[in-house]
């Protein structure tokens, strides 16, 4: 019996991954598979917060109503993992992820991305991630410029 194999094509735009992720500085080295029990998104964004249970498992921290979710409340699937990063590009359901561990994120592209601001708590947790606005991002640095002298 034959059988038409059937495939869809998905296309992610990595466009927005270069204004989120402003400066690459440190990830987890190769990546990491994710746990993506219980994720509905087709697609995780560049930005999102990624936390690990220490024992290898990472996971992206759920979004409920416009919030990232707490760690650490007992009782809590969540109760025994720690932030590990930000998801440095795009990625759909089921991918490898990479994860910076230092570096900059434009906090209002990643917000528009992934429909939440980043918790106090993963800002104290990371703190070799810098946030900045775009107003920071858009300041020019002479330090980064070459200029033709005639």
């Amino acid at each position: 019996m034959n059988q038409e194999l059937k495939t869809t094509k998905k296309q992610i735009v990595f466009g927005e991954d270069s204004v989120i992720i402003q400066k690459w500085e440190g990830d987890i080295k190769g990546g990491r598979a994710l746990d993506w029990t219980g994720v509905k998104d087709e697609v995780l964004y560049a930005g999102r917060v990624i936390v690990t249970d220490g024992k290898g498992t990472y996971k992206p921290l759920p979004i409920e109503t416009g919030n990232y979710k707490d760690l650490g409340t007992a009782s809590d699937p969540l109760e025994h993992y720690k932030y590990a990063g930000v998801l440095y590009r795009s990625i759909l359901n089921g991918e490898p992820a990479a994860i910076m561990t230092a570096g900059q994120v434009n906090k209002v592209a990643a917000k528009a991305a992934n429909g939440a601001d980043y918790p106090d708590a993963f800002l104290t947790a990371m703190p070799k991630i810098a946030l900045v606005s775009d107003e920071d991002a858009n300041k020019f640095d002479e330090s980064d410029a070459t200029m033709d002298k005639d």
